[in-house]
């Protein structure tokens, strides 16, 4: 059975209608706890709880069952659905089978009483689950979820078992106080796990504002371990964010030092990236024997085997004939990557560049105002480019890129004028 998203929305009511009719006809089996749990993605409506009670009376101890609630939870957000929540959270022998209710609890406003009470409980029965990772993620700011990933991580402090679940949360989390406990974990386990890399990298690149707040602190433990590490594998990645974010003089020397002494490390490239792109957001000359190094390695390299942002680093450093190739080779196997379209737009556009991105305009309208403005550079009467833009607009209204789009919108009316 296919999921929503790889449906079309013709095929999804489609879908729902036949599900529907199977439900109303009185077919409740084992396996029909899945289906109605597919119809709510398509719809919220309130039938499906109806079904959904009945379903869980006659299968109780099923898997789906405590999937179906915290679907049910997500999407109606009844007291039956909290009371059910609570219990399975209490008693499901499977952890693993929680995981819609976790998610469903942590994008309530607030976790009640009750629900938060089992949570914790079961937590300290299992603390490594991943399961408990799912309480993060979520935009809106909830004091009851973040204050159960405070439990969750000073019970799991002396943990290495979740550092990947850790460095999701070290990205997502908009809580200081969750943000401070997770240094403080990083701290404790940072000569434990292979992936201090990710841990370190996730949280020099959350986007919220408890993250620029504590950037510096984060930089300077990046530089305090690369220093107490130097062979570590993925010290390249590490000196890329820090190149990235923080662009001093210190860690681009540094960053060449330990690029030229680790070039055969699976990590040197991402170095490499990180240093071709601070000296192009410096301003700075770029350095030939680096230039160089990008060229050869990316040269020598199929197209699918590039990392994309070394060819874009590249285009952006020295935006020459063998730059531009490179460049647009590793473009048509990552296509998907508007990023480096926008790039190859601005720098060197040619007739497939632009219909593709006309193609990709018609079509989509999030997600792309770089491809969106870089159109409407070369054209401002393009209107495809214009029809894109003005739907993007409607949808991203805080985006930082609104007042570009708009003043290039506004080209072409002051044109007309």
């Amino acid at each position: 059975m296919s999921s929503c998203a790889n449906r079309s929305p013709e095929e999804n009511e489609a879908f729902y209608d036949e599900g529907l009719a199977r439900l109303k006809s009185g077919e409740l089996e084992e396996s029909t706890g899945k289906l109605i749990m597919d119809l709510m993605e398509i719809h919220d409506d309130k039938i499906l709880v109806t079904f959904a009670r009945k379903w869980i009376k006659l299968f109780p101890k099923q898997e789906s069952a405590p999937r179906l609630v915290g679907k049910w939870l997500s999407k109606y957000g009844n007291n039956d659905a909290m009371y059910m929540a609570t219990n399975y959270v209490k008693t499901y022998p499977d952890v693993n089978a929680l995981i819609l209710i976790v998610r469903a609890a942590a994008q309530l406003p607030r976790i009640p009483d009750r629900l938060f009470a089992a949570i914790e409980r079961r937590f300290e029965v299992e603390p490594s689950s991943h399961v408990w990772a799912s309480l993060h993620g979520y935009e809106n700011r909830c004091p009851s979820r973040d204050k159960l990933l405070l439990r969750w991580i000073e019970r799991n402090i002396a943990n290495v078992d979740i550092d990947i679940d850790m460095s999701s949360l070290a990205l997502f989390s908009e809580s200081p106080e969750v943000l401070e406990e997770i240094i403080r974990w990083v701290k404790r386990n940072q000569d434990k796990t292979e992936n201090i890399w990710m841990l370190l990298s996730h949280l020099m690149r959350g986007k919220s504002q408890a993250h620029q707040v504590l950037l510096p602190r984060v930089a300077d433990l990046s530089r305090e371990w690369l220093a107490n590490n130097p062979d570590f594998e993925h010290n390249g990645r590490i000196y890329n964010d820090l190149l990235t974010l923080m662009r001093s003089d210190d860690d681009i020397r540094n960053a060449k030092e330990w690029y030229r002494k680790h070039t055969k490390s699976q990590s040197a490239e991402m170095a490499l990236n990180g240093i071709l792109s601070s000296a192009h957001r410096r301003g700075d000359p770029q350095d030939p024997e680096f230039v160089t190094q990008a060229k050869q390695i990316l040269g020598k390299q199929s197209p699918m085997d590039r990392v994309p942002v070394l060819a874009g680093a590249l285009l952006n450093a020295n935006p020459d004939d063998d730059s531009i190739k490179i460049a647009r080779e590793t473009w048509g196997q990552y296509q998907h990557l508007t990023w480096l379209h926008a790039d190859l737009l601005r720098i060197a556009p040619d007739d497939e560049l632009i219909k593709k991105a006309n193609e990709r305009l018609s079509t989509f309208s999030k997600g792309m105002p770089d491809v969106m403005i870089e159109m409407l550079r070369i054209d401002p009467t393009n209107d495809t480019a214009r029809r894109a833009a003005e739907r993007w607009m409607r949808s991203n209204l805080d985006h930082e890129q609104v007042k570009t789009v708009k003043d290039l919108l506004q080209v072409q009316s002051h044109g007309q004028q």
